[in-house]
């Protein structure tokens, strides 16, 4: 989407637009995304921030058409449609805090597939090929969403309360998170069946964290807004959920009585938008009884006893009405001749014939719907036999055209198959064919490479005397979901698969010894892979934004991991590096959110700068022995890790090393180092206590600044008057007053 200013939506960082590709810019930081428009300024651009601004406040009839506007004004601006997309979805984007993220949410759900909407084709078509990646990575994660939420549905989930929370304030959480998981709790002991995302999403993240949360909005009958401080309503997340459920409400999908406000001290009583909402104080001593008794209230079994009752009471009205009626009558013909029965009797012979012929009609009208059912039962079990019988006899045709047309697809050259110009499906390549894609020799013009870009390709099988997979040969087939690589492949070249999107497995056998560049970039639906034994390299970006791997084992053979190798898999959470590993790249695991802990073998001696910028879950890390310097950036931004463990003989800790670790606590500078890099455990908030070398020869500005729980620190007294005069500040920033130095000669 288009920028209002240079600084990255989700963490805020300032973005280089310098550094934008294909229009297209990527926050260093946080690895988010973003869409440049074709023109910097005017009426378009306008018009998109405009747009943009109405998707963020949820009003999407107004944004859908803003967006059309912007494509009326300039028809090859993909922003423009992929924004109409949205807002056709009814689809917008707010900051997962827990991952630090943009998270999509989706505010209703339908059988319509994002994937497929005109106005997204059409943003594919105009888009760059950097821009057609991330739209394409964001119509799944889109699509994912709804696929998650019906398959909970099919796995009949069910919730009858949805409790909303501001869970944290800053690092700390809330009081109200403290109350609203005794509730939780409570209302588990009495049966009851709520959702509090707290204890609900077990490592949920992505598309199935929102799915979830859709499904336990849509499923919950009630919602008990936990807030004891009215500005917590304001908070994005927490007035996502309520104005979705609230929208139900107005829909006529829930009751209109069907949230209240649970709080302790002062009263909130409305909505931000002025809406007046019940509430109950968790400082009277019967408040857990009117929880649950609101809770009960709003059960499927007690909406029915309620509408019964309702339907009862009509009934008795109509009776009343009916023998008021009969007594007006019967003042009229009091004269009138009835036999030897009093009123009363008659009165009574009468409601009898007549509750009679009420049961003999209701059960006549029973058999009769029976018999329609069963009859429909039977039309549909003929009607799904016949489109069964027609399916499969035109799949046979299909198969057999496909069979006689397949090889007038393919182009083959001395065994190389160099371009298929089918439309996909299911392919078997022909024995023969020693090669899929051409060599790419620098400096020649590209040309399109076997499958690439065939997004119909849905299977492939690779025949046995296949030797190599060259460049690009499935780059950008979408539908491909599952491969076999042969045995006796020997190598898969640059980006061969890079844009697979939905590609879930691959079986790459022994016989591989070199894969390329990018060969695996953006698999985002790749979950576990296994590497050859005998790739001596994982190259540049080879599984770069492989956003659902999970695992990873690096072979004994692989003696380096380039740049960028594993950038942005976000779910990798089991990571095994073998023994002789020497060198790990710039940035090779950077934006890894799901790794917890990394354990290097004493083989690595090197580790390239931002290689885990960050990794927010990784806790502990042991540097290998025989690591002498840590570059610039290295574990910048990793919020959790709290136990590092340097080698003797580290000499060198590089700039920003370690800037906003904040639960690190203490670290041990072995005796070796001799210099710390400016910034090195800049933001460092847990940091209490350091030692400082003897032989430390250098300490950059504010190498410890910003870390307001630094209270001991030993220093060689040489720096005691800083390197421009003004002191220990220049080394620990304002806090320098706050801590006892103990300096030595």
């Amino acid at each position: 989407m288009e920028l209002r200013e240079f600084n990255c939506k989700c963490c805020t960082a300032p973005l280089d637009i310098g550094e934008a590709a294909g229009r297209t810019v990527r926050c260093k930081y946080c690895g988010t995304v973003f869409m440049l428009a074709r023109e910097e300024e005017g009426k378009v651009v306008d018009l998109l921030r405009s747009a943009e601004l109405l998707l963020d406040t949820c009003k999407f009839g107004e944004a859908y058409t803003a967006y059309e506007k912007a494509a009326e004004l300039d028809g090859e601006e993909p922003e423009a449609y992929f924004g109409m997309a949205l807002a056709t979805f009814r689809v917008q984007y707010l900051k997962d805090e827990v991952n630090n993220r943009l998270q999509p949410i989706c505010h209703e759900i339908s059988e319509k597939v994002f994937s497929d909407d005109k106005n997204f084709r059409k943003a594919l078509e105009l888009a760059t090929d950097e821009q057609r990646r991330e739209y394409r990575k964001r119509g799944r994660e889109i699509d994912e969403v709804k696929e998650e939420f019906f398959e909970l549905q099919r796995k009949g989930l069910d919730y009858d309360c949805f409790l909303c929370v501001k869970v944290t304030d800053g690092d700390r959480k809330t009081a109200d998170y403290d109350r609203a998981n005794e509730i939780y709790y409570y209302l588990k002991d009495e049966g009851f069946k709520p959702f509090f995302s707290e204890r609900e999403m077990k490592g949920r993240t992505g598309s199935d964290y929102e799915a979830l949360i859709l499904y336990a909005l849509y499923k919950s009958e009630c919602m008990l807004i936990v807030c004891s401080n009215e500005e917590y309503l304001q908070t994005k997340w927490v007035k996502n959920e309520y104005t979705r459920f609230m929208a139900m409400i107005a829909n006529e999908e829930k009751e209109r009585d069907a949230v209240t406000f649970v709080f302790e001290g002062k009263p909130v009583e409305k909505l931000p938008n002025g809406k007046k909402v019940q509430g109950i104080d968790l400082s009277r001593p019967d408040a857990y009884a009117r929880i649950d008794d609101f809770v009960q209230k709003h059960t499927p079994e007690a909406r029915a006893r309620r509408e019964e009752e309702e339907r009862a009471k009509s009934r008795e009205i109509a009776e009343l009405k009916e023998q008021l009626a009969q007594m007006k009558q019967e003042r009229a013909t009091a004269a009138a001749p009835m036999g030897n029965f009093s009123p009363a009797q008659f009165l009574a012979m009468m409601r009898e014939a007549e509750e009679a012929e009420r049961k003999k009609k209701e059960a006549e009208e029973r058999r009769r719907a029976e018999e329609e059912r069963a009859r429909r039962e039977e039309e549909e079990r003929l009607a799904a036999e016949r489109r069964a019988a027609e399916k499969a006899a035109r799949k046979r045709r299909e198969a057999e055209n496909a069979k006689r047309d397949f090889l007038s697809q393919l182009s083959i050259e001395e065994g190389a198959l160099k371009l298929y110009s089918g439309k996909g499906g299911d392919i078997v390549i022909p024995n023969g064919v020693v090669a899929i894609g051409a060599p790419v020799s620098p400096g020649e013009p590209r040309k399109k490479q076997a499958f690439e870009d065939c997004s119909g390709l849905t299977s492939i099988q690779i025949p046995d005397g296949v030797k190599t997979i060259g460049p690009y040969a499935f780059r950008n087939c979408i539908r491909l979901k599952n491969v076999v690589i042969p045995d006796g492949v020997t190598s898969i070249g640059n980006s061969a698969f890079e844009g697979c999107s939905e590609l879930e497995s691959i079986s790459i056998p022994d016989s591989v010894t070199a894969i390329g560049e990018s060969a695996f970039e953006n698999c985002s639906a790749l979950t576990k892979i296994s590497l050859p034994k005998q790739i001596t390299t994982i190259k540049f970006r080879t599984f770069c934004d492989c956003a659902a791997l999970e695992e990873i084992t690096i072979p004994s053979g692989v003696v380096t991991i380039d740049s960028l190798a594993f950038f942005g898999c976000t779910k990798l959470s089991a990571l095994t590096i073998s023994d002789g590993v020497r060198a790990i790249g710039s940035g090779a695991f950077m934006h890894c959110t799901g790794l917890t802990k990394l354990l290097l073998p004493d083989s690595v001696t090197l580790i390239g700068k931002n290689a885990f910028v960050n990794c927010s879950r990784l806790t502990s890390i042991s540097l290998p022995k025989n690591m002498t310097a840590i570059a610039e950036n290295v574990f910048e931004g990793c919020s959790k890790l709290a136990e590092v463990t340097l080698p003797d003989g580290m000499k060198t800790i590089g700039n920003n090393a370690f800037e906003g670790c904040g639960r690190l606590k203490t670290v041990a500078l072995p005796y070796s180092v001799s210099s710390i890099g400016e910034r090195a455990f800049f933001h460092c908030g847990g940091l209490t206590e350091i030692t400082v070398p003897d032989g430390a020869e250098a300490i950059g500005a504010l190498a410890f600044g910003a870390c307001p729980s630094l209270a001991k620190v030993t220093i060689p007294k040489r720096f005691k008057g800083g390197f421009t005069n003004t002191g220990l500040k220049d080394l620990f920033g304002e806090s320098y007053k706050n801590i006892k130095f103990t300096f030595t000669e």
